[in-house]
């Protein structure tokens, strides 16, 4: 997206302005020049409008180019907005709104309106720079049963009625904490706590959500009228609805990815009588007799992850509702961990009987879906829609597997799917729905639909998928689907984890290409500074159940001996320590290092924590992966101890398994005063004033890896090193 505004920008010959910064706090500091985080201007600042510009901004103006940077902890009074822009960027020259390391905007409960107001405006660019810490969240607003004293609105972010909006790395969390209770907690509007509304503010045009974090709220996205909107890279958990967006009075809304996001564990906010009911993702249209005429069309859902407890008064995972056209749906993996079953079936592309804009010319091509209950409810769900293409699915583990929920339902190309045999695995003879008729085989669906001539039904023992959804040796599902390439959906050429599916020859069904991988990506690093004491914390805001941490130790004192432990109780599993005396056997004049790591973590805000048995410099620093196994990840480890002088230090050999392993190498050297620099091809993800250093590099291929380091304060024999791989899932 960015690459793309700069070509448009170049094209229309969009000059950049130099760009100015303006440094926030909740105070005014040192002098209050606005200069740097030192120095800050109070936050009021950015809400007043004799503060912005539309032309070039000068000094610490407001306007575009200008990067507002959020400095320390912001803490607005309850429901008062923190943060109201009183103008826009222009293309290329964005006014960013910047979270420095570790920064926060905090209150009871956020203004319903948006904590940030940016509704009505255009080129703004919103970091919340999550990897630091940094994040926005109420501090006290949810169930009473849980002891919150508030049940208000609650909303980090206004962006209705906006032109070229880009959201990114933004944790928001809290907005309404939902806890089942009995009775039941039903206080809220569930629509009026969130991260991003403005719905009804107007059209929103070009928003961009990239790899954000919501949990504890109700509908975390909300809007309508939308065109030009991506929600990617992102997390959404223990809400309502992940995406809720509708159609709006009038026209399409059209052009709207929605890839490679995990959506879990929405059961705290079940009821008793569904009250709220939940969705991952939740689209429908205005279209009948006494409505508007707001309809979808152009919408991809792709890559995305459905896990964990989807609560009892799920509707569906992915809910089309109605007046959906021309869409597609593929690629996206849901394995609920628990026997609670949608109403609607797991992937429902519905429509509405009489509406004038019918929903239509819809596609389902490779997904899987390993349902955990074989006594409740559908797989997939289609209703009142015609022109259906549906291929190379995968459909396991629910009661049907495929539905048309007593509507009329015709058919594109409806084949090459693999279903589980339910009859002969459960006793079940409801296993296909067609105009209100149950069967229990696919020959009878055949039949019936008169389709899926190609299609497979197997034992689950025979589809043989791991717990994640990949096929394993011997699968049934490798091989049997029909090449798509012919669709020109570049991501689907792809499997979910980016393994390039075959441009000529068969595919294999569902999701997952046979041998491929999840690709491993950091999450998230957090790096207190060193202290001199005898234990250190590094706070996690929140971490993603299944995901993989570890933690890097440095300590000065000779006999040292390290521990780790988290508030949430993950097992933490040492490497070997390496200590190096050769420059001295004091406090302050020795280094040591040493690794831990925790797999398949729980999910949550967590505290890691760093205990030494006597007090010294110490720092530890905590790094987030997913797509690493969820044990026994750990391929190799090495270490090293200099013991000559050099102007640069190397860990050790270890050995990856093949392509798409994680490469971490840590370093310690209490001589060098300056930062160090990465070895070729690795990334330095974090550097202390100890002086240490982490570094990682995902493996190209099977073979040997070194990570190394360069120091910057010429030559020495004082340092240690360590490093390790670990194997994707």
């Amino acid at each position: 997206m960015k690459r793309l505004l700069c070509i448009i920008g170049f094209l229309f010959a969009a000059i950049p302005a130099k760009g100015n910064n303006v440094y926030l706090a909740n105070t005014a500091q040192g002098s209050g020049t606005g200069l740097d985080c030192n120095n800050a201007v109070v936050y009021t600042y950015f809400n007043t409008t004799g503060n912005w510009t539309t032309g070039t901004p000068t000094g610490i103006q407001i306007g575009p180019g200008t990067t507002v940077h959020i400095c320390g902890g912001l803490t607005p009074a309850a429901g008062v907005q923190a943060l109201i822009a009183h103008g826009s960027g222009t293309s290329g020259n964005p006014v960013t709104i910047h979270f420095e390391s570790g920064a926060t905007i905090t209150s009871p409960y956020f203004n319903g309106n948006g904590e940030i107001y940016i509704s009505g405006r255009s080129w703004i660019v919103i970091d919340g720079n999550r990897t630091t810490g940094a994040y926005m969240g109420a501090t006290d607003n949810g169930s009473a049963a849980a002891g919150y004293h508030n049940q208000r609105g609650s909303s980090c972010i206004n962006a209705g009625n906006t032109t070229n909006v880009t959201i990114e790395n933004l944790v928001c969390q809290n907005m309404y904490v939902h806890v089942v209770t009995s009775p039941d907690d039903e206080a809220i509007n569930q629509a009026q706590v969130s991260a991003l509304t403005g719905a009804g503010d107007g059209p929103t045009t070009n928003l961009t959500i990239n790899n954000c974090h919501f949990t504890q709220m109700g509908w975390s996205i909300t809007t309508a009228a939308v065109s030009g909107e991506v929600i990617e890279f992102t997390e959404f958990d223990h809400v309502d609805h992940g995406l809720a967006d509708g159609g709006g009075t009038t026209g399409a809304n059209s052009n709207i990815s929605i890839h490679d996001n995990h959506f879990h564990d929405f059961a705290n906010w079940d009821t008793s009588n569904d009250h709220y009911h939940h969705d991952g993702i939740h689209m429908w249209g205005g279209d009948n007799v006494n409505a508007g005429k707001g309809y979808h069309s152009n919408v991809s859902v792709y890559n995305n992850l459905f896990d964990g407890d989807s609560g009892g008064n799920m509707t569906s995972w992915i809910y089309f509702e109605n007046d959906i056209q021309s869409s597609t749906i593929f690629n996206n993996v849901i394995i609920p961990s628990t026997t609670n079953i949608p109403a609607n079936g797991w992937i429902n592309f519905g429509g509405r009987t009489g509406d004038t804009i019918p929903s239509q010319n819809n596609a389902e091509y490779n997904n899987t879906i390993i349902g955990n209950n074989p006594t409740g409810n559908a797989c997939y769900w289609s209703s009142a829609e015609s022109n259906l293409t549906f291929e190379n699915n995968i459909g396991m583990g629910c009661q049907t597997l495929f539905t048309t929920a007593n509507t009329t339902v015709t058919f594109a190309t409806f084949d090459y799917n693999t279903w589980e045999n339910m009859n002969v695995d459960h006793g079940d003879t409801r296993t296909f729905n067609i105009n209100n008729i149950y069967y229990a085989t696919l020959a009878q669906w055949q039949a019936a639909c008169n389709c899926d001539a190609h299609s497979q039904s197997a034992s689950s023992s025979a589809i043989n998928l791991n717990s994640s959804g990949h096929p394993q040796a011997g699968s049934d599902v490798i091989g049997f689907g029909t090449n798509l390439t012919s669709k020109n959906i570049s991501a689907l050429d792809k499997d979910k984890a980016g393994v390039a599916r075959p441009a000529t020859g068969a595919w294999d069904d569902g999701a997952y290409q046979y041998g491929s991988t999840h690709q491993i990506s950091k999450v998230q690093v957090i790096n207190p500074a060193a202290v001199h004491a005898s234990s250190l914390t590094a706070a996690l805001p929140t971490e993603t159940a299944g995901n993989f941490l570890i933690a890097a130790t440095a300590y000065q004192l000779p006999g040292t001996t390290v521990t780790v432990t988290d508030t949430l109780g993950n097992t933490w599993t040492q490497l070997s320590a390496y200590n190096n005396s050769v420059c001295g056997n004091t406090d302050g004049n020795y280094s040591g290092a040493q690794l831990w790591y925790a797999e398949n973590i729980k999910g949550g805000a967590n505290t890691v924590k760093m205990q030494v048995n006597a007090a010294t410099y110490i720092w530890i620093a905590v790094v987030e992966y997913s797509g690493i196994k969820t044990s026994g990840s750990l391929a190799a480890s090495n270490g090293f101890v200099a013991s000559t002088s050099s102007s640069s230090i190397s860990a050790g050999n270890v050995t990856a398994t093949g392509t798409n392993n994680l490469i971490f190498g840590f370093f310690h050297d209490e001589f060098q005063n300056t930062s160090m620099t990465a070895g070729s091809g690795y990334v330095d993800e974090a550097n202390a004033s100890l002086t240490a250093m982490i570094e990682d590099n995902i493996s190209a291929a099977m073979g040997t890896y070194n990570p190394s380091a360069n120091y910057t304060n010429g030559s020495d024999a004082c340092g240690v090193a360590t490093d390790a791989a670990f194997s994707s899932q």
